[in-house]
């Protein structure tokens, strides 16, 4: 008997964040960005001093995607919400 196996490939993201409010760039060291799929945490990393990130999670058996930002006087925001991507590494750069 054949057996299939669905592949689960990771998702590689990266990319800049940056703040509408420059006053505030000086708070982007250390900011946090999570991803989420309803109540389960998939990936967190935190932002380093030039306000670059990285996230590697595996979204198989999931179908939509919610990325948020807090910490350094933040509270918790929603970035925003996606259904799936059409690529394993994607590029996302943030103005929050």
């Amino acid at each position: 008997a054949v057996v299939y196996v669905k592949a689960t490939y990771p998702v590689y993201i990266s990319g800049h964040v940056q703040f509408v409010n420059k006053t505030n760039q000086s708070k982007i060291k250390g900011l946090e960005i999570l991803a989420k799929s309803g109540d389960h945490h998939l990936a967190q990393t935190q932002v380093d001093s030039l306000g670059n990130y990285q996230l590697t999670f595996i979204p198989d058996g999931y179908n939509v995607f919610d990325f948020y930002y807090f910490g350094n006087g933040f509270d918790t925001t929603l970035i925003k919400s996606v259904k799936g991507f059409d690529d394993q590494l994607v590029e996302w750069n943030l103005t929050l």
